[in-house]
């Protein structure tokens, strides 16, 4: 027994391109966060899981944010799976470019799950990378319908005096052409 532990060890020091973890893995509060720092040159596999109670898997989206805090990842995915009280289903994926700032991204299929869990791969760079994952639980119907933009008070300002001026242009410009008529006609 003692031998064999020491040969997991030993593999998880020497063998860093089988890196994984598996976090988390309890209720999920309405807002999640799994913060990772993982050496140079390493191609990972991380995996944040989650509970829903009964009340969060009835009408329940969640929406998360991927943010590189250091180094970069190669070949960056998250990956997004749930179930139904069965096998895991695939649900969807989002890839890009961590380095050009955060990430947003949101699933809506969730409803009914009893759990769901992130899947992120990538490889690592010579400075190795740190990242952070926030999962945030909001209402499906949030996520299915985006909310219409709510004009400032400064545009609301400016359609006011567009709305005044208009009307005064267009009397300057009338008297101008009635000027410019009568000038004619006198010459």
């Amino acid at each position: 027994m003692k031998s064999r532990a020491i040969a997991l060890v030993a593999a998880a020091v020497f063998l860093p391109s089988a890196h994984a973890i598996d976090a988390v893995w309890d209720l999920h509060d309405p807002s999640e966060t799994l913060v990772r720092n993982i050496g140079k040159n390493i191609s990972f596999v991380d995996d944040a899981r989650y509970i829903l109670t009964p009340a969060q898997s009835g009408n329940t989206g969640v929406q998360a944010t991927f943010t590189l805090n250091k180094g970069t990842i190669g070949n960056l995915k998250v990956d997004f799976y749930g179930d139904y009280y069965g096998p895991d289903k695939y649900l969807g994926s989002f890839t890009g470019d961590a380095t050009k700032g955060p990430m947003t991204f949101s699933f809506e299929h969730i409803d009914g799950r009893k759990k769901y869990y992130y899947l992120i791969t990538g490889t690592t760079g010579a400075l190795g990378a740190g990242y952070t994952l926030t999962s945030n639980l909001v209402p499906a119907s949030a996520l299915s319908s985006p909310a219409a933009a709510v004009p400032e008070p400064a545009t609301y300002a400016m359609f006011a005096a567009g709305a005044v001026l208009l009307p005064l242009a267009r009397r300057l410009r009338r008297r101008k052409d009635d000027a410019d008529a009568s000038a004619e006609r006198s010459a």
